[in-house]
């Protein structure tokens, strides 16, 4: 079971020493600013569930990914996860672009937890998961696409063992036969009883694969539950009638 209880996240801004020299020279008093990105967030999501994140930019959906994956910690709550954890928020986080494309599989493979000596042996298929040529596999990496390296990064951090895994909306930069590819890649290990977080944009996509939804607003739990499309729906009918307010307020 995958337990979060009472989350609390706050984010401070420090002054600057060039912002606070230059806001004297004004005569303008500085003070330090704090952001609350995440308050009172709870649930419980059963081990092998997939539960899909929703929220517009701003509500703490990525703040509550990597809290999630141990990248930062809450300000206050409780948060029990499995040890074996997998973050896939960042692809592009160390990779080397002066290494080949097979260079960097091995050394993103070490860098996320993989022995070299395992790491050489799963390196064909590594290379079969990304797709790439063998051509391309000893180019540098400067000589990629986004969406090349996007493969690069993703075959070796799919290729860990984990029993949950978090993922951002990060494989939007592929094409689209790939994104499926990594999709099912991700669903499969589902299937053999791991869980799967994701927070995403795409509500069709989200009502096919998850079996829980959370939903944010200004770091606040708004709706959890089971009740996938219900929750979906309402959170879908919201982002409408706020968008209608909006406009109506730029044409009045």
């Amino acid at each position: 079971m995958i337990r979060v209880k009472n989350l609390l996240r706050d984010f401070s801004d420090p002054v600057s020493d060039a912002r606070s020299r230059l806001a004297s020279l004004i005569g303008v008093r500085q003070i330090k600013s704090s952001h609350r990105a995440i308050q009172g967030v709870s649930f419980d999501l059963p081990v092998g569930s997939v539960l899909g994140i929703v929220g517009r930019n701003g509500a703490g959906k990525s703040t509550m990914l990597k809290i999630l994956g141990g990248l930062i910690t809450p300000t206050a709550g409780e948060v029990h996860v499995p040890q074996k954890t997998q973050s896939l928020l960042n692809l592009s986080l160390g990779l080397h672009h002066e290494l080949t494309g097979n260079e960097n599989l091995l050394f993103q493979a070490v860098l996320l937890g993989m022995s070299r000596s395992d790491a050489k042996d799963l390196l064909p298929k590594m290379q079969q998961i990304s797709g790439l040529e063998e051509a391309d596999l000893i180019r540098p990496l400067k000589h990629y696409s986004d969406g090349m390296r996007l493969r690069v990064a993703f075959a070796s951090s799919i290729i860990q063992k984990a029993d949950l895994w978090l993922v951002d909306e990060v494989l939007g930069v592929g094409d689209a036969s790939f994104f499926q590819f990594s999709l099912n890649c991700l669903l499969d290990k589902v299937r053999q009883g791991m869980t799967l977080i994701t927070a995403s944009h795409d509500l069709s996509l989200l009502s096919r694969v998850c079996t829980h939804i959370l939903w944010l607003e200004r770091g606040e739990q708004v709706a959890y539950g089971d009740c996938t499309v219900q929750i979906l729906e309402q959170y879908a009918n919201f982002v409408r009638s706020e968008l209608d307010i909006k406009f109506e307020t730029l044409l009045s």
